[in-house]
């Protein structure tokens, strides 16, 4: 199938056929569609269905028990465009964080400190665990620095029982925001390819909507109770919501 190019006509206002210029579709959105934009909560694409809460499967196991226990670690690396660090030292920025619910929350500013990173990584724990709803319950935030580069390197563990398994990468909002603007920040003057957030540690936890185990009533966003049977032949009767993931001291026996 062949499509005509038109070009836009200033005097008429208006598009006109260009003859002998035409291109061919490959079909390359045949099977594609539109989809709305939903909001948190909710997802298909016409955002019908209500989302049940995600969670690790208690029922899964890892492969090697010989080993710690692994969380996801984000890393983000900050360097100014100058030396000393530049561009960075005593400025403010913002970190977004999408649940897996879709919410998108926005810190405070957290003022970068050079001198002090143990000062420095608290901030950012604090603006973190701050967060509304509870979207982090606890975390992990370590702060290094190589003088060699003028470089800060800050690691984030999530390992919360609301956050388990990989989450969504934290987002660096190092943007000037000034007056009227919510939250107001500095901005950070960084060098190119820095500030981004990268996963240095992927999780054992899983993360499944109703942790696997029951399925989701996508008409009230609420998980339908289950049985598990444990291994000791008792059966624990628990709702499929993250909130009774992996503490089995809160099933109920039945």
């Amino acid at each position: 199938m062949k499509y005509g190019d038109v070009e836009f006509s200033y005097q008429h206002f208006g598009f006109n056929q260009l003859d002998g210029q035409e291109w061919v579709y490959y079909g390359w959105d045949k099977t594609k569609t539109r989809m709305c934009q939903c909001d948190p909560g909710y997802v298909e694409v016409d955002c019908s269905k209500r989302m049940c809460p995600y969670g690790n499967d208690v029922m899964s196991t890892r492969s090697d028990l010989d080993r710690g226990q692994l969380y996801q670690i984000q890393r983000i690396v900050f360097k100014g465009e100058s030396s000393s660090y530049g561009g960075v030292a005593t400025k403010s920025f913002a970190l977004t964080f999408q649940s897996r619910m879709n919410e998108t929350y926005t810190t405070t500013p957290i003022i970068v400190d050079v001198t002090d990173l143990a000062t420095f990584a608290t901030r950012i724990r604090n603006a973190l665990v701050k967060l509304p709803n509870g979207v982090i319950d606890d975390i992990g935030v370590q702060a290094a620095a190589d003088s060699t580069t003028d470089t800060v390197f800050v690691d984030i563990t999530f390992m919360g029982s609301y956050t388990e398994g990989n989450q969504h990468l934290l987002t660096v909002e190092d943007y000037a925001c000034g007056d009227g603007c919510t939250p107001r920040l500095d901005g950070l003057d960084m060098a190119q390819n820095t500030g981004n957030v990268t996963l240095s540690v992927a999780a054992d936890f899983n993360s499944y909507e109703c942790g696997r185990r029951g399925r989701c009533d996508y008409t009230t966003g609420k998980p339908p109770e289950y049985v598990l049977a444990s291994r000791a032949t008792q059966v624990l009767h628990a709702p499929c919501c993250p909130l009774w993931r992996n503490d089995t001291s809160r099933f109920l026996l039945v």
